[in-house]
């Protein structure tokens, strides 16, 4: 039996339930910081709808939120010395 093409309707489903995990822990950073914001207004303002979020738009709307951000390459030997709050990522 042939396999059957997702339709559009399917498509929209899977691209509105797509998770961020760079936002989402972006958000839990802010509600840990007590600050309100919202992640779909997020990815809507920065136009990442649908693609997996990169540490460059990661690192852009951690400052539209006016909180310190940079991206850095470090060990695991070497993580306990850096700043926290973080957001890692295992490459």
């Amino acid at each position: 039996m042939p396999a059957v093409p997702p339709t559009s309707q399917s498509s929209r489903k899977d691209q509105d339930t797509f998770v961020h995990t760079g936002l989402s822990r972006l958000m839990v950073i802010t509600r840990f910081s007590q600050m309100t914001a919202d992640g779909a207004q997020l990815a809507h303002h920065f136009g990442i709808h649908g693609k997996p979020l990169d540490t460059y738009d990661l690192v852009r709307s951690v400052r539209y939120l006016k909180l310190k951000s940079r991206s850095v390459n470090v060990r695991f030997q070497q993580f306990e010395k850096i700043a926290l709050p973080a957001i890692t990522q295992d490459k």
